[in-house]
């Protein structure tokens, strides 16, 4: 049964993999934190299980960096990381779609993948898995933090002798010398204890909650009742955030799916699948949905993975003299503007012929690699005509992108260098303001709101639309995007809250927003001096802007120091309320 071992390229990176079967669906399973895809046919159950896979799919199994045959690592990778690998070796094996089963830790690869890539996902299985390891803030269906401590000292401390991956499997260490022999060495293959404390703490630090929503591949839950390692309650959770998803609670307490009795498990891939036949009165399985839209980040719109690796490193260093080139179905045309963490270009999607913004990663280290996936996050949840959609999103060769809406008229940054007339300044800002609001409806924080970050639909209208959420803050949700005490954000534009590095909400993104009105009306900025000197102002709230424009309504002026107060409870709420009272202030101008 086992086959020849073969290597993908993922970046730099090998990752070791065997195919297995020759069925009419391909089927990948992803491991938890133990594998090794040679010797895990020494284990007992392991061979049978894959056999029993291979009657009815392409069985393909692989190791993550790190991890067995595998190239070895000396941090733990991320997620998007290895996400990137699960999609190298189903480019090496001429997969297009396939369903993906993940393991323990590999279930919430598993997610991420599928939400990423629905176009490559045919179904999701997931056994023993968790979209979050640990109990916390409105999150109660992972381990208490003391337990998980005491696992992570367990499983380290006794690492080599065969007696974690047992306890694991839900047998005693002490049944059969034999065995527990092979799983220590299985133990001492698969991982160090080092690599293995520190895998334990990447697990901690998990979090796919918010993705759960978007996947859209027919989805099984596979959990058994006394899991040792993963309560059950976390399999739950997993089958009522995804949609549709089937919950299937199995007997025993073995973590892993080839342990004990496997037949039900098989049989429930099987039909999931559609290539196995179902038992008498079972239900026909649901048919594959069309990911909408906003959802759907096709399998590899951007081919990254050759021309990012050729080519990245001259395009970042040459942008302003980038001549057309064909990336994907996409045809890059120039650079539209670069920031601290990425470049935007202008392309066309030659398949729905229209031209599209693209944005590229150009940074590499694990925060920015989570900010921009916060962003894709943050932003596909959202449907406002005051706030860029993104389109697509993947990742390929280690390399983030977004595929967005094309705004072609600029950004308010390009209209200071004259006043603007009042009710001109009011329309737009009462748009970005309703936009804003449709975020912090969602528990969005832009954080960054400012001139830059606004596009013109045309640069002599009066739409312009919200950009740029690549420091987001998600109100509520576990795994923030910066500590407290962390700033983040452009001086001058910052609330004093955010300023001092505490926690902020949707009223800082409002004080941002006087700001940038303060600079229409009157094309001066509130605060000078250097970016120090402004931050240790202790006082920056908004000054009156008829002190540099006499002819501006009182009712306007009123309002924009209004928004730009000292104190968050003197502003408006978020940003419904206030396009409410700029709405209200216009018309009371009007009547002056």
């Amino acid at each position: 049964m086992i086959n020849e071992t073969h290597y993908a390229r993922s970046g730099d990176v090998s990752i070791a993999y065997q195919v297995l079967g020759d069925g009419p669906a391909d089927l990948i399973l992803i491991p938890g934190i133990v594998s090794h895809v040679e010797f895990m046919h020494e284990l007992p159950g392991y061979t049978r299980f894959i056999a029993s896979l291979a009657n009815f799919s392409r069985v393909i199994t692989f190791d993550k960096r790190g991890n067995g045959l595998s190239d070895p690592v000396h941090e733990p990778p991320s997620l998007e990381e290895r996400m990137d690998d699960v999609r190298a070796v189903l480019d090496a094996v001429g997969s297009k779609k396939a369903a993906l089963l993940g393991v323990s830790e590999g279930a919430p690869l598993a997610a991420l993948f599928s939400a990423t890539y629905p176009r490559r996902t045919r179904a999701l299985i997931l056994f023993g898995g968790f979209a979050r390891m640990l109990n916390g803030a409105g999150f109660s269906a992972g381990l208490d933090p003391a337990t998980y401590a005491n696992v992570v000292e367990g499983t380290v401390n006794g690492w080599g002798t065969g007696g974690p991956l047992l306890t694991i499997f839900g047998l005693s260490p002490n049944d059969d010398p034999d065995l527990r022999a092979r799983a220590a060495r299985c133990e001492r293959l698969s991982t160090t204890p080092t690599m293995l404390r520190r895998l334990w703490v990447m697990n901690s630090s998990i979090d796919v909650c918010d993705v759960l929503t978007r996947i859209r591949a027919p989805s099984l839950i596979l959990h058994r009742k006394d899991d040792g390692v993963v309560p059950v309650q976390a399999g739950h959770y997993l089958a009522d955030q995804i949609p549709g998803a089937r919950m299937i609670e199995l007997d025993g307490q073995a973590h892993f799916p080839f342990v004990g009795d496997t037949t039900r498990t098989v049989e429930e891939i099987g039909k999931l699948m559609g290539t196995a036949r179902p038992r008498p009165g079972d239900p026909p399985p649901s048919a594959p949905e069309t990911p909408e839209p906003q959802e759907t980040a096709r399998a590899s719109p951007l081919a990254l993975q050759r021309t990012m690796e050729r080519g990245l490193e001259r395009l970042l260093d040459h942008e302003d003299e980038l001549r057309p080139f064909e990336v994907g179905r996409f045809t890059i045309e120039r650079l539209l503007g670069r920031g601290a963490m990425g470049s935007i270009y202008l392309a066309v999607d030659q398949d729905l012929n229209r031209r599209v913004a693209i944005k590229v990663l150009r940074a590499t280290h694990v925060d920015a690699l989570r900010r921009f996936r916060q962003e894709a996050l943050a932003v596909a949840r959202l449907s406002h005509p005051n706030v860029v959609p993104i389109y697509e999103f993947g990742l390929d060769a280690a390399v983030p992108y977004l595929v967005m809406e094309y705004v072609p008229g600029g950004t308010l940054a390009d209209l200071l260098d004259e006043p603007l007339p009042w009710e001109r300044s009011a329309r737009i800002i009462g748009g970005v303001a309703r936009g804003l609001g449709a975020a912090h409806a969602l528990g969005i924080v832009h954080r960054d709101v400012k001139p830059a970050n606004l596009l013109l639909v045309d640069p002599d209208g009066d739409v312009a639309k919200v950009a740029d959420f690549g420091i987001a803050k998600l109100s509520g949700s576990v795994e923030a995007m910066t500590s407290q005490g962390t700033v983040l954000g452009t001086v001058g534009y910052l609330s004093p809250e955010q300023a001092r590095g505490e926690v902020v909400d949707a009223r800082s993104d409002v004080y941002s927003l006087g700001v940038t009105w303060f600079r229409l009306l009157t094309r001066r900025r509130p605060f000078e001096g250097t970016p120090e000197e402004v931050l240790a102002q202790p006082d920056r709230r908004v000054p009156d802007p008829r002190r540099v424009r006499r002819a501006i309504p009182p009712a306007i002026a009123e309002l924009v120091q209004r928004f730009g107060a000292l104190r968050p409870e003197d502003r408006p709420t978020d940003g419904h309320r206030a396009a409410d009272a700029i709405d209200a202030a216009t018309a009371n101008a009007r009547k002056d």
